[in-house]
């Protein structure tokens, strides 16, 4: 069979055109799909995901091939615009015990951390006056995810307010309950940082576990001046980000 399928949702317009071959009960599909929004925050409230900014707006313009046969979902030739930012890779799913794993490669001009760590930790609440962070408890995580494991290349990675690396590689981990950056590597100034990160949630709190290498990495502006070198080991729990 030869046909397309079209569905629109809070904002949001997917188009599917392929062909489909087989046995009912294991078909062969193969063919395009494209999704398209002028925001999709909409859409994502409505699945649940809601952005920690109401205000913020997310365009997407994405295009990929797809491909589902026996127990593999292929996403080749992924590409297109995602709140301003370039992506393009290709995704897989293999299904192992029932359960889908995910696997990829992914590249895009810019992603940052605190958006990652939102992912586990949920959206961070302002301080009160006079403190850096906020006692008030972790909110429940955006996403549930299924087992995926993407190798990022990103152009600008914010690690922080004002702290920008730059052409950072790692591998981004995720599993229910889990954000993890394995393997990672990407310029900071005219430094280098490399490590990995695991944030880890449970019924009792949260687990964070860091390690990081710098390597001549220009000091903050302040009354000393110089490059710093090193190995970092970071291990904290808790309940909130205080």
């Amino acid at each position: 069979f030869v046909g397309s399928a079209s569905l629109s949702a809070a904002r949001v317009d997917v188009v599917g055109e392929g062909k489909v071959s087989g046995a009912i009960e294991a078909p062969d599909l193969r063919g395009t799909l494209r999704l398209r929004s002028n925001d999709a925050s909409h859409f994502l409230r409505l699945v649940g995901f809601g952005l920690p900014d109401l205000s913020t707006t997310l365009p997407i313009e994405m295009g990929a091939d797809l491909t589902f046969a026996k127990d593999v979902i292929a996403l080749d030739q992924l590409s297109g615009l995602v709140a301003g930012s370039f992506l393009n890779g290709a995704l897989r799913a293999d299904k192992r015990e029932s359960i889908a794993h995910w696997s990829g490669r992914l590249k895009t001009d810019r992603l940052g951390l605190p958006m990652l760590a939102m992912l586990s930790l949920g959206p961070m609440p302002s301080p009160p006056r006079g403190a850096v962070w906020s006692e008030q408890k972790f909110a429940p995580g955006l996403v549930e995810t299924p087992p995926l494991r993407i190798e990022m290349t990103i152009g600008e990675f914010d690690l922080a307010d004002n702290i920008v690396a730059r052409d950072a590689q790692f591998a981004l981990r995720l599993e229910p309950g889990l954000v993890g950056i394995e393997e990672a590597q990407m310029k900071w100034g005219e430094g280098t940082l490399a490590g990995q990160l695991a944030l880890r949630r449970t019924a009792e709190g949260v687990a964070l576990l860091a390690k990081a290498d710098l390597a001549n990495v220009a000091l903050p502006q302040g009354p000393v001046v110089g490059r710093l070198s090193g190995h970092v080991d970071l291990t904290s729990t808790g309940l909130s980000h205080a």
